[in-house]
């Protein structure tokens, strides 16, 4: 899906879109992983452009796994939602 946003947005002259990762995104491990390709498809490779006018998270799967890596408890382990 980045990749089809990505073709759209070489062709939309000045239309801003973007993606929102929702589902499935629950470590910071996977934050990183699609962090790093949107920066790939979506800003030049420049992880400093990736913000949240063209890259988000559906973070209620997430919420639980920062919560566990702000508590110490790691961030590589797979949490499930917290039921938000």
């Amino acid at each position: 899906m980045l990749g089809r946003v990505a073709a759209y947005k070489a062709v939309a002259r000045g239309r801003t879109i973007g993606f929102k990762a929702a589902g499935g995104v629950k470590t910071l491990d996977q934050v990183e992983q699609y962090l790093r390709l949107a920066a790939r498809l979506l800003c030049d490779g420049n992880l400093e452009k990736v913000d949240m006018n063209n890259f988000r998270f559906g973070a209620s799967s997430l919420l639980a796994g920062l919560r566990a890596d702000a508590d110490g408890n790691g961030s590589a382990k797979k949490v499930e939602s917290a039921g938000y």
